[in-house]
């Protein structure tokens, strides 16, 4: 039998994985939707509840795979919001990770 994940605690009193997943790479080919979605799925399965997603991952496209593989379970996953600018500007920053997830996002973290 596998070990439990470990995790850290955070100033909001939050437990999060010490291993996460990232989705640099995911939702860029339709053929390999499926396989995707099944993987984060087997790793929120595992406890790894730590996603880690932003809207220039294929277009917003990776984000819109997270949502999906996260549908019914939204409470069991946490998800960082990253920083996200249009174009060049980083003034420009624009929230849509919730649109594309279709779920909310957790508060970007801040060294105190």
């Amino acid at each position: 039998m596998a070990s439990p994940m470990r995790t850290i605690s955070l100033p909001s009193g939050d437990q999060i994985p010490v291993l996460g997943q990232g989705t640099w790479g995911l939702g860029e080919s339709r053929a390999r939707r499926s396989s995707e979605i099944a993987a984060l799925r087997r790793g929120v399965n595992i406890g790894m509840n730590l996603i880690d997603t932003a809207e220039m991952y294929a277009n917003g496209d990776a984000e819109i795979l997270v949502g999906e593989a996260i549908a019914g379970r939204r409470e069991e996953v946490f998800l960082p919001a990253p920083d996200r600018a249009r174009g060049d500007d980083p003034r420009r920053r624009i929230p849509r990770a919730p649109t594309l997830l279709g779920t909310p996002c957790h508060l970007k973290l801040k060294p105190s």
